[in-house]
């Protein structure tokens, strides 16, 4: 009889092979010091012209399978999840993904939840898998790519730079070792408008019958969306202490589940800002050596795909052990808040 317990089979990632230095593009971006130094960013990885989400999702997806020895026969469901942009303003890209990966048997959709679309993705494929037996196995995928004049990566937040890249995992019945002991999600919509950018092809703002794409006309601006809660220190602050609050809990909440005293041993969270992993750390009783922060530094905030970006990278440079209790940690715009209780044992 197959084991009823569920876990990360294998994960896989994608990395465009461009780096670019904050150091070198902070005069020609207007970049302060001030934010350099708020951030700890100091490089983040760029997708060529010809490289576009779908292409890198499509590597990471392969990655993970490869790693995980699946077949794509086997899966059961495609989860393609992203915080912005896709390749075409409307386009079923989840089916896209799913047919270049050759997964002919699965069903496949899309997560819209920002930065926290691969917890939502685990969250609904635990949940899943717990109710229907018959799904063994669910493929999680994420990309991003930011360009100009669709969003500036050095402006477009004060919380973050933002990378390009990719990252997928494949969710198992079965697994013994990356267990998931629990997940759980939450969302306050208090402050949904701070990452509110409206730019020409929606609802609000349609195209014209005859479009022309003036200077600016499409750039999702976010720091002029957010307004003050983008710009002022003491609005951040709210903000910053409501999604860690929040965040935490989520946690409580799992770790009450597990019905023992559970002590976090590593944190894998989202690429933002030194400080903000910092705060999200000392609220869990985490040293920051035992975070994913070193990746922040060299990869920035790729919206979606860091999650199992970080998680991957960190096992493979021995920063997770067997025996560690693992938590992914993450936050998107809405605010929505979700956490991934693992177990390698």
């Amino acid at each position: 009889m197959v084991s009823e317990t569920i876990g990360i089979c294998a994960t896989g990632i994608y990395e465009p092979g461009q780096f670019v230095n904050v150091e070198d593009v902070k005069l020609i971006e207007n970049i302060s010091e001030e934010k350099i130094k708020k951030l700890g960013i100091e490089r983040l990885r760029v997708a060529s012209g010809e490289e576009h989400p779908s292409d890198m999702a499509v590597k990471a997806a392969k990655h993970a399978m490869e790693n995980g020895n699946i077949n794509p026969e086997d899966i059961d469901i495609v989860i393609y999840t992203q915080a912005f942009f896709s390749d075409h303003l409307v386009w079923p890209d989840y089916a896209e993904v799913q047919h270049r990966i050759g997964a002919v048997n699965a069903n496949s959709f899309k997560i819209l939840q920002q930065c926290n679309g691969q917890v939502a993705a685990i969250d609904y494929a635990y949940s899943k898998m717990m109710a229907d037996r018959s799904i063994s196995t669910v493929l999680i995928v994420a990309a991003e790519k930011y360009c100009k004049p669709l969003m500036n990566r050095w402006k477009s937040a004060n919380t973050a730079f933002w990378g390009d890249g990719a990252s997928a995992a494949v969710i198992k019945r079965g697994v013994e070792s990356n267990v998931i002991i629990g997940t759980s999600l939450a969302t306050d919509g208090t402050h949904n408008r701070v990452w509110q950018a409206s730019y020409k092809g929606g609802t609000v703002l349609p195209f014209s019958d005859e479009v022309i794409l003036e200077k600016d006309e499409m750039v999702a601006d976010f720091v002029r969306s957010g307004g003050v809660y983008q710009t002022d220190d003491s609005m951040r602050k709210i903000i910053v202490d409501c999604m860690i609050s929040q965040n935490n809990r989520v946690l409580s909440k799992i770790l009450k589940s597990a019905g023992e005293d559970v002590k976090v041993d590593k944190l894998v969270t989202v690429n933002l800002g030194i400080n903000w992993i910092s705060q999200a750390a000392q609220s869990l009783g985490v040293s920051i050596e035992n975070t994913s922060a070193y990746l922040a530094k060299n990869y920035a905030h790729m919206g979606a795909c860091d999650l199992m970006f970080n998680l991957h990278k960190m096992r493979a440079d021995g920063r997770i052990a067997s025996g560690d209790n693992v938590v992914l940690y993450s936050s998107g715009a809405g605010y929505s808040s979700g956490c991934v209780l693992l177990r390698y044992l």
